[in-house]
């Protein structure tokens, strides 16, 4: 038995293609499933396997959680096959699109398409491209949160900095860019911008855009929606060998009348990425900022934040009352000594015993509404930057928003919509909220640095928390 056989059984195969099969197999010991996906090519040595796609991609690109990350691989010595261990998936996007009858909702499909730009744009980063976007590389995982998207199959990955001519015959003809049918090998990472298009619109419309029957076709279907590439185009194609260069002219339909029921965003998002000039394409790293994923973009920035605060919270309360109680001895120590040498300076001063007794009094009350400020601080912090960080953190408008967004925080929250959550969860574990434009535009000015200022101008509900503090601080002022 090889060392595979020896640590996992084989329990059923999932799928198969040209270049491999996979198979759903079972740690012995653990009893924990996972994905093997096992060659079909046969090699000499183990060392000859360490030249495969998928081990280099596991060398250059660090771990990431829209990318399907290779755990291990097996060298089969009596059929010298190589064995990948994969995380294993639920369903592929084919999967998911080919049987249904009803279209996936958009705000579902855009949460899909931005999972898949982010492992797009991690691979990018690291220096490679996928080379094979397509439905059936796309792998789903069923959460408690929703879909968590991965992008798999990396055995056709290629380095962004090597020259080209690369394949020729790469990528699934269907989600194949121009510049792949019309040259001679002459693409680059781009060509993952264009095949994620295609999957996009599949996802919108359960149709595919683009299904030529072969190469020919594949162009014809391509210029019937966006119409005849010019010549000088052509030319910066560098294809002069094919005789499909000669097209007759048409302007194409457009991507618009095609796509009648979805926001405009969507139209807008799909049309830069099939933007036939690969060269004025735009980049998976640009279509993450763009303003169809804002409200997803806000809701990851404010499950991170609110995941460091409640780490923070957690870090004070391991502190225990015992370092409450030291920090609280030494600000009463030190505020007893600065009103101990304020008595002694003004011993030669004569005052009325009425006004006396009053500046006693006063000094009294100002102490014990500085330890009750003291007591609303965090131990071994600033007392200044705490009460800040207080009196900023306390927007109820814009927290309320922000905790919805989280189910960490709170899974009993009645208004949050559970399926809005399913569909809108994955990124970094966190859900997107159902928050106004308003509502994001409070936020941001709430995290900014003038909000305390603009707080005197704008008159904003307080929570029970800020109305203590207010009184508290107003009771300071006027006694002192």
């Amino acid at each position: 038995m090889s060392n595979f056989q020896n640590k996992y059984k084989v329990l059923q195969k999932i799928g198969e293609g040209s270049f491999s099969e996979v198979l759903k197999c079972q740690n012995r010991d653990t009893g924990e499933c996972f994905a093997a996906k096992r060659l079909k090519k046969s090699y000499k040595t183990n060392e000859g396997v360490l030249n495969c796609a998928e081990i280099i991609a596991a060398q250059k690109i660090p771990y990431h959680q829209n990318v399907l990350n290779l755990l291990e691989f097996h060298y089969e010595n009596l059929t010298g096959r190589a064995v990948f261990i994969f995380e294993l998936m639920d369903m592929s996007m084919y999967d998911l699109l080919k049987n249904r009858s009803r279209r996936i909702p958009e705000i579902r499909v855009k949460v899909f398409l931005y999972q898949i730009l982010k492992g797009l744009t991690h691979l990018h980063n690291h220096g490679l491209f996928h080379r094979d976007v397509k439905p059936e590389n796309i792998l789903i995982k069923m959460t408690n949160l929703g879909e968590l998207i991965k992008l798999a199959d990396l055995g056709s990955v290629r380095g962004i900095y090597s020259e080209p001519p690369y394949t020729e015959y790469i990528s699934t003809r269907w989600y194949r860019s121009p510049e792949c049918l019309l040259t001679v090998g002459n693409y680059g990472p781009k060509m993952d911008v264009w095949a994620t298009g295609c999957v996009f619109y599949e996802m919108l419309t359960l149709k595919p855009l683009f299904p030529g029957s072969n190469e020919l076709d594949q162009l014809h279907k391509i210029h019937g929606i966006l119409g005849t590439p010019s010549g000088k185009l052509l030319e910066k194609l560098k294809n002069k060998s094919r005789n499909c260069t000669c097209f007759p002219e048409t302007t194409g339909t457009g991507i618009y009348p095609l796509m009648t029921n979805f926001s405009e965003h969507a139209k807008r998002l799909l049309r830069l990425m099939l933007e036939y000039d690969p060269d004025k394409r735009i980049n998976a790293r640009r279509l993450l900022q763009s303003v169809y994923f804002d409200s997803i973009r806000f809701g990851e920035e404010s499950s991170e934040h609110l995941s460091y605060l409640s780490r923070v919270k957690l870090d004070q309360n391991s502190r225990g009352s015992s370092d409450t109680r030291k920090t609280l001895a030494v600000q009463s120590s030190a505020q007893e000594k600065c009103g101990q040498r304020t008595t002694s300076c003004s011993k030669g001063i004569k005052r009325e015993p009425s006004k006396a007794r009053e500046s006693n009094s006063s000094k009294k009350t100002s102490l014990s509404a500085s330890k009750t400020l003291v007591n609303m601080i965090p131990p071994g912090e600033n007392k200044k930057t705490n009460m800040s960080k207080k009196t900023e953190s306390k927007s109820p408008k814009v927290l309320n928003a922000i905790t919805s967004s989280s189910p960490s925080l709170d899974k009993s929250k009645k208004h949050v919509n559970d399926n809005f959550r399913k569909t809108t969860s994955n990124l970094m574990y966190f859900t997107q909220p159902l928050i106004t434009s308003k509502e994001i535009a409070d936020s941001k000015h709430f995290q900014s640095k003038s909000f305390v200022q603009s707080q005197k101008k704008t008159p904003r509900k307080v929570s029970e928390m800020d109305e203590k503090l207010t009184t508290i601080l107003e009771t300071a002022k006027r006694v002192s």
